[in-house]
């Protein structure tokens, strides 16, 4: 049997054959046959196509070969060409003179003594990068009058043929993801480059356009996989995970993400156009098919990139309030709280921030950039919301250090200008994501579980312990000869599984209790033990209250509630169902129970609940739910047509072939519109039951 002889391709012809796959969709034995090459060649162009694409755009030209570092004077060329970059990020001016004298230096530091940096080098240096000199302005106020007109005209003639859907911008900040506001004083204008505070830090880039619709996150830590992160696919959390030592953006990062964009663009047949600052860690890539880039220039990022103009803003305040959320439910475990905030919650929260952004806060900031111009009415966004203001008054007292934008100073970039320390990132060695340590070696990471696992596997495992007791129990179930006996032993289970209740019901109530303030008016929803067992305690405690009862109907549970009120004299007023709108300002607070808790952290309860929520959101008033921690299950409905019939009919009207004119029993309220979970592991926000079902389930 003969062997073929491998055939050498230049990297030209692998090109080639990458896009001949992916415009054909063909397998490899078509394509071996068509180019005439082995499957195994064939294979492995395909397992490199991002490497090799990511060098043909680098390199400019898909015509030339792959070129490999021939010289010590290639290794100069790209570290003053970076030196550039993080000097012009700088905003400082360059000159021809003042790079060859820094080519000198670098030469001189290596001992590369027959290095000449002449004139000939010099214009092949700027040939090479596309550089060209062109005036400074130092004062900004100059920019704004002479250039930013110009340049949005130039802009708004090169994107006038793409749709709004079509136009976005992208852009990197940093985060401190555990940081409490008691601590905020150790981190002001703080540029984090090394040390301690650095491993309190992430780096988050977000992407949306015009109409508000973000991409997966792009969040770049330390490590590539944190101890919380064990037996969790990082893929299934729909963000982009990368690493780093310094946790920062690299070229190399925002390249492979750029043609990673690029690819998904050209799969769903769209042109868009990605607006970006003129950051050293962001490359010009000329051959991305889908993708036309368009760089801010120097001065005018801060006045008109969308991002910079309340989105990153309006996420970090969502992102604070998470953090501010999760104090307040430890808020009676004692200190330590920053060691139980780990980066798988800080992953969660903030998809959880991006998701609330409005999409009018995306549109109005890409208007106040100048990009957009519409005829529209431009709304004021109430950053500051009210639960964030109440959550700042009640923990901190002010938000005078202003909490929220804590680390709007942080570096996202290594922008040093120092020689050596460019040579030794490019040149040194480089330890990529697939290299980097498997693990975080990190005191802190190591203590810092899911919240509260002991109290998860305590409470929310009671109907599998249950079961697991039973099974243990095997050989002495068989001895049971009787009807009387197994009849006995299902009735002391039911007891044991009926005291957790009670007690869950009762620890419920207990941490509940300081959120009756004297003078209060309660909304309620339909008949719920636990609230009543909240309301029973509250009042024996002498709080003084006054509770609204819709009467929930078509069963008319909510008058079965006002009954329970009176009779232990709490005053109370039965509303009809219709007149929640009507009452809502008159309330401080609306407090409901749950049938179900779901893995997105709403709740599945009696029909009208999804309503009052919503009206509640709208009045800007709290949206609590009591509930039992058993209740939570990790079902995923995304909107009211996900629930199950038997959930949402009696079970005369669920096997109807139409259930047009049934009326449901229940209904899925979004997590958005609550405020808090109280339940018998604590107070949690709503995210944090998906930490909970991920600790019990994986």
């Amino acid at each position: 049997m003969s062997c073929r002889k491998r055939k050498r391709l230049t990297l030209a012809q692998k090109i080639e054959i990458i896009k001949f796959v992916e415009a054909e969709n063909v397998g490899i034995r078509a394509v071996a046959e068509k180019f005439k090459i082995g499957k195994t060649q064939v294979s492995d162009i395909l397992k490199n196509k991002l490497y090799l694409s990511q060098t043909s755009m680098e390199q400019g030209s898909e015509k030339s070969k792959r070129k490999f570092p021939k010289s010590n004077g290639e290794i100069i060329d790209t570290v003053i060409f970076q030196w550039y970059l993080h000097a012009r990020a700088n905003n400082l001016p360059i000159s021809g003179p003042l790079l060859k004298e820094k080519a000198l230096e670098l030469a001189s530091e290596v001992g590369l003594n027959d290095f000449k940096a002449s004139n000939g080098w010099l214009q092949k240096f700027k040939d090479r990068h596309q550089i060209s000199y062109k005036n400074t302005y130092a004062d900004p106020a100059l920019v704004k009058e002479c250039v930013i007109i110009e340049w949005l005209n130039s802009v708004k003639e090169t994107i006038k043929d793409y749709k709004e859907c079509d136009i976005y911008n992208c852009d990197e900040t940093g985060l401190f993801y555990r940081i409490l506001p008691e601590n905020t004083m150790n981190f002001i204008n703080e540029a984090c480059i090394d040390g301690n505070l650095s491993k309190e830090r992430l780096t988050i880039m977000l992407c949306t356009n015009i109409d508000g619709e973000f991409e997966k996150p792009l969040i770049i830590g330390k490590v590539r996989k944190y101890n919380c992160f064990k037996n969790i696919n990082i893929d299934n959390l729909e963000i982009v995970w990368k690493s780093n030592t310094k946790a920062w953006m690299t070229r190399r990062i925002m390249t492979d993400w750029l043609l990673d964009f690029d690819h998904r663009m050209t799969q769903s047949k769209r042109n868009i156009v990605l607006f970006l600052d003129n950051a050293s860690s962001h490359p010009l890539l000329n051959n991305l098919q889908s993708i036309k880039l368009i760089f801010f220039p120097p001065y005018i990022s801060s006045c008109c990139q969308p991002l910079k103009l309340g989105v990153i803003q309006n996420f970090k305040m969502f992102y604070r309030q998470c953090v501010l959320k999760h104090q307040l439910s430890f808020i009676n475990n004692g200190p330590g709280l920053i060691n139980k905030i780990n980066v798988l919650h800080a992953i969660l929260w903030i998809k959880c921030s991006i998701d609330e952004v409005k999409k009018s806060t995306v549109r109005n900031s890409f208007v106040k950039s100048g990009i957009l111009n519409t005829g529209e009415n431009q709304s004021e966004d109430n950053l500051a919301t009210d639960e964030y203001k109440a959550l700042v008054n009640r923990l901190v007292g002010d938000d005078s250090i202003n909490y929220v934008g804590i680390d709007d100073k942080l570096l996202t970039e290594n922008q040093s200008l120092d020689l050596i320390k460019i040579m030794q990132d490019i040149v040194g060695p480089q330890i990529s994501d697939e290299d980097e340590d498997d693990t975080e070696d990190d005191t802190e990471d190591d203590t810092s579980n899911l919240l509260n696992e002991d109290i998860v596997l305590n409470n929310l495992g009671q109907i599998s312990e249950s079961v697991s007791r039973i099974r243990n129990k095997n050989l002495n179930l068989e001895i049971i000869s009787t009807f009387a006996e197994c009849k006995k032993v299902m009735l002391d289970r039911g007891k044991v599984f009926l005291k957790k209740l009670t007690d869950a019901r009762n620890k419920v109530a207990k941490i509940t209790l300081p959120f009756f303030v004297d003078g209060t008016n309660i909304l309620t929803h339909s008949k719920s033990r636990v609230v009543l067992e909240a309301m029973k305690l509250a009042v024996n405690s002498q709080k003084r209250f006054h509770v609204f009862i819709s009467e929930s109907s078509p069963d008319k549970s909510g008058i079965e509630m006002y009954n329970c009120l009176k009779a232990l004299d709490i005053p109370c007023t039965l509303i009809l169902d219709s007149a929640v709108g009507y009452i809502m300002e008159r309330v401080d607070m609306v407090m409901v129970g749950a049938e179900c808790v779901v893995e997105s952290g709403g709740i599945i309860n009696k029909i009208g609940s999804c309503t009052m929520a919503i009206c509640a959101k709208e009045f800007k008033k709290p949206f609590y739910v009591l509930t039992e921690s058993y209740k939570f299950s990790r079902m995923y409905p995304l909107n009211q047509k996900d629930l199950p019939n038997n959930f949402k009919y009696t079970g005369n009207n669920s096997n109807d072939d139409n259930l047009l004119n049934a009326h449901p029993l229940v209904d899925y309220t979004h997590p958005s519109y609550i405020s808090l979970l109280f339940t018998d592991l604590g107070i949690l926000m709503p995210s944090a039951v998906s930490d909970e079902l991920i600790k019990l389930y994986l």
